[in-house]
């Protein structure tokens, strides 16, 4: 896939975001589903985040395929599709909610903005 990027320690490819939109500077990271699901989401723009923020030739490749601008930080948005589910209890469940908590804070020291949105909830 064009979005996949190297990384040459401990992770060998990581995809920077589903969707990168330049014109506002986010990285969109998509999972359907709901509970345990979106730990895999939260995780991946945790490390895209990570990564983006520490590693320079991440970045550097960021910059080269996608035009990042890599003066300004950009905005991790988790875009979740929760399969026909509107009770935000059943979307998150407890241990989603912890952790989608704990990205958000480790993001947001990184200097990142941090938002996230359901697609197809009324």
């Amino acid at each position: 896939s064009n979005k996949i990027l190297t990384h040459n320690q401990k992770i060998s490819q990581v995809e920077i975001a589903d969707i990168f939109d330049k014109t506002k500077n986010y990285f969109v990271h998509v999972k359907k589903g709901k509970g345990a699901f979106l730990r895999n989401l939260f995780a991946q723009g945790y490390v895209a985040g990570s990564l983006f923020n520490g590693d320079e030739q991440f970045r550097k490749e960021a910059k080269g395929k996608f035009s990042v601008d890599l003066n300004k930080k950009p905005t991790v948005i988790f875009a979740i599709f929760p399969e026909n589910e509107t009770n935000i209890d059943s979307i998150f469940t407890l241990f989603a909610k912890v952790d989608l908590l704990e990205r958000y804070d480790s993001l947001k020291s990184m200097g990142f903005g941090v938002k996230y949105c359901l697609i197809g909830a009324s």
